[in-house]
């Protein structure tokens, strides 16, 4: 024989819809921070990568003054040196030697780096970056490295005049 349980299908139901609805809110709750989680270790990650290619680029160019890459009279010192050029509309990066073909100038590219397109990697001064015989920039640059609409979680890279490269946090009230 059953016995029959009135409150109680209610009540199992119920229990239920409140372990659904904690779990979803708990996903609200959760989910948004992840991806932010997520969000700064691309950041990170594209921020050391870029940082460790400037470097390269740096040394490249130190090394490309003691060792000249083309070593013929036609061509001056400048036309050995490396280069970064960053393309925000191809979500990429370069890094470029100018080279000379039958005595014709090229550049030929070593390196290209793609990087997530909800990414921002930008620039305070357009064109390429180039690092003079001592290591640093003619002209002092600083990149920015984003996620869009979280500006505010990204970071800079400064390049100055003497050769240091440094990152830091990305400030809002002073970025342009």
């Amino acid at each position: 024989m059953v016995k029959a349980t009135h409150g109680q299908d209610g009540f199992a139901l119920t229990v239920v819809l409140i372990f659904v609805l904690a779990i979803g809110m708990g996903t609200a709750l959760v989910l948004p921070r992840a991806l932010r989680w997520q969000h700064a270790a691309i950041v990170q990650q594209e921020t050391d990568c870029l940082l460790s290619d400037l470097r390269l680029l740096q040394q490249m160019t130190r090394t490309s003054s003691v060792y000249p890459v083309e070593e013929t009279v036609d061509h001056e010192w400048n036309d050995a040196v490396p280069e970064l050029e960053i393309r925000e509309a191809e979500h990429a990066y370069m890094i470029w030697r100018k080279t000379h073909e039958q005595h014709l100038p090229t550049s030929s590219r070593l390196l290209r780096h793609a990087f997530p397109s909800m990414l921002t990697i930008r620039a305070n001064i357009p064109g390429r970056i180039r690092f003079g015989r001592n290591g640093g920039t003619t002209n002092p640059t600083t990149i920015y490295i984003y996620y869009d609409g979280e500006r505010a979680d990204g970071k800079k890279i400064i390049l100055d005049s003497v050769g240091r490269i440094r990152v830091e946090g990305i400030d809002e009230q002073k970025t342009p």
